[in-house]
């Protein structure tokens, strides 16, 4: 009787798959007479009639935790005997799965269920960890569940938890990695379910807990990277601003690489990377947050590129002064994908955003409030934008260009002017772009609403000296030989003409100079101008 029971005899055409008898009849919604089979067979011979499975390799076990049948499972269970239960545990279906595993995508009652009739076994946690055929485990299959069972990975963790001797065991069932390399974090990130990520998290130390972060899956992204993928990025800044590492183990995860070559953060500062920048001062120490700012994405923008564009003026601020002069001056070096540097791209901003005037605005509290004299005038000498081309012969040339010839706001660029240092002036008026235009000739070239136009600013900050003279020597023959089309030439040339009156007059013998200062007062057609010389 218990053989025939237990036999594959039954075919079924629709599905095309052989059955056992009490199988079917469950199939069948024949439960009064698959409860008089149970009555029928001693629960000695319990394992030999659940033990068959049909063409799938389910018995009726599985298929009752498929379906979430609670009556069902209880009724198998308090069958069985203890030997019964045992073989029943190590059953695999055709995809390697065991009831652990579809106990794992039905519910946490079903799992509950399950775990507490399997305690007994002293191999229960092989089982347990046990991967299916794609390599998933049963938090890959509760995470894959979360939508409709969200507690399910919460019961299951703990369970877990009071069945595992050791914090090694818990670690590894977390840590395992599907045919994709994917562990179940992996899954939790991708799909953005943060409670679940946070939770696996805090079941692990310290030690796991890094190594489980730092895991690569077949496309190399970490649990960040797939956290960073999301436009909203909460569930990256949970996840750092809550996990407990020492800090010299965060930049390491935040710079490990991908296939793509990108990082965590360079895929984070996509999108909003101000929070992304608070947690990660918070957590790192100060020496480390260099090479964060070097960062970039994978159009080549750093963070200060970024908190340009984004308008995140505050964040500009902090960054300048956590780093100090030096090693901000590094940074606003270095190139983005359109070849400029984070100063220049401000610049390009505001000089083609609709909110401009707060752009400049803020563009010059920025020169103005960060940076000394002497500061202001090393970061004018920085190139603005840097285009490498070949030149016709085949040799290797650059366009360049300094901030200054990139500013068109006649104010802003007067104010920074004035606010150099007289022994500076001439140096940045002189700087010249790849075309040989200096700065002097940009200044003449603005267009002009003020009284005083850039030119006059810069001629009156001018010193005199050869030099100073070489430079508006030059400026003066251009505008003589060119003509202007934002300025007259009349106006560029008297203005030239004026200076070099300034200049002779401050070659007589009876010139009054304030030898602690420099200064020189001359009277010039009426006005009295204050100026400088060596």
């Amino acid at each position: 009787f218990v053989s025939n029971l237990g036999e594959n005899k039954s075919y079924d055409s629709t599905s095309q798959q052989h059955s056992t008898t009490i199988c079917e009849a469950y199939k069948r919604n024949l439960l009064e007479e698959m409860c008089l089979i149970m009555d029928s067979v001693p629960p000695t011979y319990c394992g030999a009639v659940l033990g068959k499975t049909n063409s799938v390799g389910q018995n009726l076990l599985h298929r009752a935790i498929i379906k979430a049948d609670h009556k069902t499972i209880d009724r198998i269970l308090n069958w069985c005997n203890n030997e019964s239960i045992c073989s029943l545990m190590g059953v695999d279906d055709q995809r390697c799965e065991t009831v652990f595993h579809h106990a794992a995508r039905t519910g946490s009652q079903s799992f509950r269920k399950i775990l507490n009739t399997f305690c007994f076994a002293n191999d229960l946690p092989s089982f347990v960890t046990k991967q299916n055929k794609h390599g998933k485990t049963i938090l890959h299959l509760a995470i894959e569940s979360h939508h409709i069972y969200r507690s399910n990975l919460q019961t299951i963790l703990s369970c877990c938890s009071q069945l595992f001797k050791t914090e090694d065991t818990m670690g590894n069932l977390i840590t395992l990695q599907d045919r994709h390399g994917n562990t179940a974090s992996h899954c939790a990130a991708t799909k953005d379910y943060r409670d679940s990520l946070l939770t696996m998290m805090k079941f692990l130390n310290p030690n796991t807990r890094q190594r489980a972060l730092g895991l690569q899956n077949e496309r190399g992204d970490t649990v960040l990277h797939c956290a960073a993928f999301h436009k909203d990025l909460r569930t990256l800044s949970a996840l750092l601003d809550h996990i407990e590492l020492e800090p010299e183990a965060y930049l390491p995860l935040v710079k490990i690489k991908n296939k793509q070559e990108l990082s965590v953060l360079s895929s984070a500062l996509r999108y909003h990377h101000r929070p992304l920048w608070r947690i990660l001062v918070q957590k790192l120490p100060a020496k480390s947050l260099y090479e964060v700012v070097r960062e970039q994405d994978l159009d080549g923008r750093t963070l200060l590129h970024l908190s340009w564009a984004q308008k995140q003026y505050k964040m500009i601020h902090d960054i300048v002064r956590i780093l100090g002069f030096d090693q901000s001056l590094e940074v606003l070096k270095i190139l983005d994908g359109d070849h400029h540097t984070a100063l220049g791209k401000a610049i390009v901003l505001a000089t083609h955003s609709q909110d401009n005037t707060e752009r400049w605005d803020q563009l010059l509290g920025f020169f103005l409030n960060a940076f000394s004299c002497v500061q202001l005038a090393n970061l004018l000498r920085i190139p603005a934008k840097i285009v490498s081309r070949s030149s016709v012969d085949g040799s290797p040339s650059e366009e360049i260009q300094y901030p200054l010839h990139l500013i068109t706001n006649e104010n802003v660029f007067s104010t920074l002017i004035e606010a150099l240092s007289p022994r500076d002036i001439l140096g940045i008026l002189s700087l010249c772009s790849s075309d040989g235009t200096s700065v002097l000739y940009h200044a003449a070239m603005l267009k002009h609403s003020q009284s005083h136009t850039p030119i006059e600013v810069c001629l009156q900050r001018l010193p005199y000296c050869q030099e100073a003279e070489v430079l508006v020597n030059s400026l003066h023959v251009v505008v003589q030989t060119a003509c202007t089309k934002q300025n007259s030439n009349a106006t560029v040339a008297k203005t030239v003409r004026m200076w070099k009156d300034m200049r002779s007059l401050a070659k007589i013998s009876g010139k009054r100079v304030d030898q602690s200062t420099g200064k020189i007062l001359i009277q010039l057609h009426g006005h009295v101008y204050l100026t400088y010389c060596y």
